[in-house]
C-alpha cells in the first residue's frame, strides 16, 4: 500500500523555496561581504592603493566556483521559477544599489577625514572600516560552516 507521499508529487514550490532560503543561509556571502570590507579597511590603514579592487574582486569572484564546488553538491542546483529569479534580480539591484551608495558615503568620509576637516576628526577612519568587517566576516565563517556541516555531499548516483 502506498503512503500519502508517494500517492502525490511533491510540491515544486516547496521544494524550490527550501533550497534557496538553505542557499542564501549558508553564510557565503556574508563571508565574502565581511572580507571585501576588511580588505577595504587594512588597504587603507596599510595603503594598499591600487590592490584593494583586485582583492575585492578576487574575494568576490571566488564566491561563484566556491558555490558551485561546496554547495551545489550538498543541495543541487535548481532553476528557480520565474517570479523567483525577478525577485531575486530586484534583490540583487537594491543590494548593488546600496553597496555603491555605502561606498561613496564611505569615500567621501575618508575623503573629508584625510583633508583634515572637523568631520570625523579623531576616529581613525582605516580601523574604524576594520571594525566594521569583523562581525559580518566572523558571523559569514560561522554560518558558513554550520552549513557544511548539516548539509552532507549528495550522492552523485542520484
Amino acid at each position: 500500500m502506498a503512503t500519502a507521499s508517494t500517492d502525490l508529487p511533491p510540491d515544486l514550490a516547496e521544494l524550490e523555496a527550501g533550497i534557496y532560503r538553505s542557499t542564501l543561509d549558508n553564510g557565503l556571502l556574508d563571508l565574502c561581504a565581511g572580507a571585501g570590507v576588511l580588505v577595504f579597511g587594512l588597504g587603507a590603514h596599510f595603503d594598499w592603493g591600487g590592490l584593494v579592487p583586485v582583492w575585492i574582486a578576487v574575494i568576490f569572484g571566488a564566491r561563484i566556483p566556491i558555490q558551485r564546488r561546496l554547495l551545489a553538491s550538498r543541495i543541487g542546483h535548481v532553476r528557480p521559477l520565474a517570479p523567483r529569479r525577478r525577485a531575486e534580480h530586484n534583490k540583487k539591484l537594491l543590494v548593488g544599489g546600496a553597496l555603491v551608495f555605502t561606498m561613496l558615503v564611505g569615500i567621501a568620509a575618508f575623503l573629508l577625514s584625510s583633508k583634515g576637516g572637523e568631520f570625523l576628526a579623531g576616529i581613525d577612519f582605516p580601523l574604524l572600516v576594520v571594525a566594521a568587517g569583523v562581525l559580518p566576516t566572523i558571523f559569514g565563517a560561522v554560518l558558513f560552516t554550520r552549513f557544511l556541516r548539516t548539509h552532507p555531499v549528495l550522492d552523485a548516483g542520484l
